[in-house]
C-alpha cells in the first residue's frame, strides 16, 4: 500500500495530471479507500466515488474424465474513486462527491509549514 501511496502521490504532483483514478474489488476496496484518505490529507482534492457490481463467472473444468463442467456465478463489488485537484468533470450534485478537506485538516508538508509536535495533556494519557 505504501507504493500505491507514494506512486500516486508522485504522479499526481510531478506530471502535472489533475486527476487520479483508484480502482478495486472486493476485498482490495478499503485499500484503495485508505490510499485516497491518505492523499486527501495531503492535499486538497475534490473526491467521487462511484460503486457498482461485476459479475464474475468461474468455469471449472473436470480433471478425470467423465465429470461435467462446473459454471459458477457470482456477484463482486467495485469501487472507483476520482480524485481530483480542480474538480473539473466532477458534478458536485452527484451521488458520491465530496469536496475537500479544510485546511486545517491536511497534512503540514504540503503546504510548505513544519509538522506541529503533539501536546498531550497528564490526564489524557492512562
Amino acid at each position: 500500500m505504501q507504493n500505491m501511496q507514494t506512486n500516486e502521490r508522485t504522479n499526481t504532483q510531478t506530471r502535472g495530471s489533475e486527476e487520479v483514478i483508484l480502482k478495486a474489488m472486493g476485498r482490495a476496496i478499503s485499500k484503495a479507500i485508505t490510499v485516497a484518505e491518505i492523499l486527501k490529507r495531503r492535499m486538497p482534492l475534490y473526491q467521487l466515488n462511484t460503486f457498482t457490481t461485476l459479475e464474475m463467472i468461474d468455469v471449472f473444468e473436470p480433471i478425470e474424465e467423465g465429470l461435467d463442467i462446473v459454471t459458477s456465478t457470482r456477484h463482486v463489488a467495485c469501487l472507483r474513486i476520482t480524485l481530483s485537484r480542480t474538480g473539473r468533470g466532477i458534478d458536485p450534485n452527484a451521488v458520491g462527491f465530496q469536496p475537500p478537506l479544510p485546511f486545517d485538516m491536511h497534512g503540514t508538508e504540503y503546504y510548505g509549514m513544519p509538522p506541529q509536535p503533539t501536546q498531550y495533556h497528564p490526564s489524557s494519557i492512562i
